[in-house]
């Protein structure tokens, strides 16, 4: 996916989730609002239409994501959703610490009007209690454990009209792996959403439409 706007439609709508107080002083999140003024920025400068949600219980956070998930997206090119919270494996947190399912949000965006669109999560949470420089990382080169299908006899390469999957065209960029902690500065925000913003003012809005560049390759840099 190229970071530039389609003819006669918006680049995108990025809908925040930026969770700082609560029910106890001790889990503030501190640091948060540079966060959200950092991806707030950079997406409004894209030409993203920007929608905040401060301080959400986690009810509230699932009502919003299933209205957002029925609306219509045929003015928007890109869909962003950010969620700044704390959080475990699989889940964040409203501010009365219940859970949300970031997977069961996920599979309510299968929206005909996003069809063919990415569709991109940036999840800034703890997903365990694990710190990663306790562990060296891994260089083995992954490979399948399954074998994968040739094409043989006259079988085509692309078969035409396969319906798409219910979750294509998802990215996910998360500040941890599962197991491990996320870090956050209490003056300057998260490691992940100050580099990730870094890069794409760096790299995507210097470059313009002049830009080759992918999504996939800011990944890569933000992993750096």
């Amino acid at each position: 996916y190229k970071l530039y706007d389609l003819p006669e439609i918006k680049p995108g709508l990025c809908v925040i989730f930026n969770q700082e107080i609560f029910d106890y002083e001790e889990k503030k999140r501190y640091g948060t609002k540079k966060d959200l003024e950092a991806l707030s920025g950079v997406f409004k400068d894209f030409g993203f239409d920007v929608e905040p949600h401060d301080n959400l219980k986690a009810q509230k956070i699932c009502d919003e994501i299933t209205n957002l998930a029925e609306r219509k997206f045929s003015e928007y090119a890109c869909l962003v959703v950010c969620i700044l919270s704390h959080g475990n494996e699989g889940i964040v947190c409203g501010t009365d610490s219940k859970e949300v399912s970031v997977e069961d949000a996920k599979k309510q965006f299968n929206n005909p009007t996003l069809s063919g669109k990415p569709k991109i999560w940036i999840i800034q949470s703890c997903q365990g209690i694990l710190k990663q420089e306790d562990f060296e990382k891994s260089t083995a080169e992954l490979k399948p454990t399954t074998p994968q299908p040739t094409n043989q006899g006259n079988l085509p390469n692309q078969p035409p009209d396969i319906p798409r999957p219910p979750m294509s065209d998802f990215l996910d960029i998360r500040a941890t792996v599962p197991g491990f902690v996320s870090y956050r500065n209490k003056v300057t925000g998260s490691t992940l959403i100050h580099n990730l913003c870094k890069q794409l003012r760096a790299t995507f809005l210097s470059e313009g439409e002049k830009s080759t560049r992918h999504l996939e390759d800011l990944l890569k840099m933000v992993q750096k």
